[in-house]
């Protein structure tokens, strides 16, 4: 019972701590979070349509975007014979938790959350620009929608990076 409650009181202090705590490590996770979970959402827009809930995508007015195209593609659907879209929401959901793991004072008591959740994203950035780059050198067609996350998740991985050097230092 005492252990429950002080599990209980330590959970607490952790969620007080997330909502308030104003230390910029934390405010890099939040903006990381964030940037994720757009995403997360630019990946569900793609999920509709790759599952026929949607009949076509939206593009900006530009001539080398047909995200319809380039996600409508065999390649696209290829891996575990699921749609790309699916898997990759599933893959920021691991990124975010990751993000989300840990007290705010992880990178010295908890030294491989920012490090392996460092890695994480760069493998998420990394990931999208090869499909990008790949798209592009075959069919010199973008998708919209495929660029906006792999945006968001180059820039995680420029905001983790600190804190991934705080907790490589302290090895």
């Amino acid at each position: 019972m005492e252990l429950v409650q002080r599990d209980t009181q330590k959970s607490e202090t952790l969620g007080f701590s997330f909502r308030n705590d104003a230390r910029k490590s934390l405010q890099r996770r939040r903006s990381i979070f964030g940037l994720l979970l757009t995403a997360t959402a630019s990946m569900s827009v793609v999920a509709l349509y790759q599952l026929g809930m949607i009949k076509r995508l939206p593009d900006p007015p530009l001539r080398r975007f047909d995200s319809s195209k380039v996600t409508g593609s065999g390649k696209a659907y290829a891996l575990l014979e699921t749609p790309d879209a699916v898997l990759a929401i599933g893959n920021y959901a691991a990124s975010m938790a990751l993000v989300a793991a840990g007290s705010p004072e992880r990178a010295s008591k908890q030294p491989l959350l920012p490090i392996v959740m460092a890695a994480k994203v760069g493998f998420d950035a990394a990931v999208g620009v090869k499909y990008a780059l790949g798209e592009w050198s075959k069919n010199r067609t973008l998708c919209f929608w495929c660029l906006m996350a792999t945006g968001a998740a180059i820039a995680s991985v420029a905001l983790a990076i600190p804190e991934a050097r705080t907790a490589l230092k302290g090895l």
